[in-house]
């Protein structure tokens, strides 16, 4: 089976197609919610996790940014961001235990580069 996407630009060149397998593993999904400054950059938390150096991490997704202008439900000086991090080994399926530390380790990353809370 092959399966392919393919983005072609008219007048674009055409550069020579890079072959990379299907993962073989199923990933294993969790969600990080927390709390950070209003003026914290996305990019900061993307740098926090790649500077985790977490081999088992390969994606990271935004999926909820919350700021409550009101105050009531988040503070006004902080806003609320969710990820979705997934995690997988190239070699195996990763046991429930692999993938809780990874994200601990994740987790404990972005309280202490970034200062932010955790909602758990």
């Amino acid at each position: 089976m092959l399966v392919a996407e393919l983005i072609l630009q008219p007048g674009a060149t055409l550069k020579r197609f890079r072959y990379k397998a299907l993962d073989r593993f199923p990933p294993v999904i969790r969600d990080v919610a927390f709390l950070a400054d209003r003026e914290l950059k996305y990019q900061a938390v993307l740098d926090a996790f790649a500077s985790a150096h977490e081999p088992l991490l390969v994606d990271v997704r935004l999926f909820d940014l919350f700021v409550d202008p009101g105050g009531e439900k988040v503070p006004l000086n902080k806003k609320s961001i969710a990820c979705s991090l997934t995690y997988r080994a190239s070699d195996r399926t990763l046991t429930q235990e692999e993938a809780n530390a990874a994200h601990g380790r994740l987790k404990s990353q972005l309280v202490e580069r970034l200062g932010v809370t955790l909602r758990e």
